[in-house]
């Protein structure tokens, strides 16, 4: 758990799976949310097998990302915390040295070409990025 002391409150940066005794109770509101789901343009799903960081002011759930087979998705910040480090925060505890994968937004794919991915590949709601070796 990475801790980070600023702009209004402590943040926590905690990364987690669905069999950690408090998933549900962090991540339980954003299965099915449709506003989550119109925020980051699909359905966010509790697999088994993804890896997710959640970032937690107060011990509220204020953003999320999901790591699945080397690739980041579900990647969301609410609106009253956007632009306050957050997303960037996330990502920097999710990716270690090794080759990713992201699907991300227009809001969001300049964080991935900050940290050398290169876009491979864009349609009409998504950008596809890549960055080999890191």
């Amino acid at each position: 758990m990475l801790k980070i002391y600023g702009w209004n409150a402590m943040l926590e940066i905690m990364q987690i799976n669905s069999t950690h005794i408090d998933f549900y109770n962090y991540m339980g509101r954003v299965f099915g949310s449709r506003f989550i789901e119109k925020q980051v343009g699909l359905k966010v799903y509790d697999d088994a097998n993804k890896q997710w960081v959640i970032a937690l002011q107060d011990n509220i759930l204020v953003g999320f990302c999901s790591l699945q087979a080397n690739t980041v998705s579900d990647c969301f910040v609410y609106p009253n915390y956007r632009n306050k480090g957050i997303f960037n925060s996330m990502l920097d505890s999710l990716l270690k040295d090794a080759s990713y994968r992201a699907v991300c937004t227009k809001m969001s794919v300049t964080a991935f070409l900050n940290r050398g991915f290169i876009l491979t590949k864009q349609t009409k709601n998504f950008f596809f990025v890549e960055r080999k070796n890191a």
